[in-house]
C-alpha cells in the first residue's frame, strides 16, 4: 500500500471521530487506532 495513502486515511480517522480503521488491499492490511 502506498504511503500517500496511508497518510489519508490516518487524517480521515483524525477528522472523523472514529476509533478504529482496518483497510486490506490484496494480501496487505493495515489497521488505524487513536489514542483514547
Amino acid at each position: 500500500m502506498d504511503i500517500r495513502k496511508i497518510k489519508k486515511l490516518i487524517e480521515l480517522v483524525e477528522e472523523s471521530g472514529i476509533a478504529e480503521l482496518e483497510i486490506s488491499e490484496g494480501e496487505e492490511s493495515v489497521r488505524i487506532s487513536r489514542a483514547t
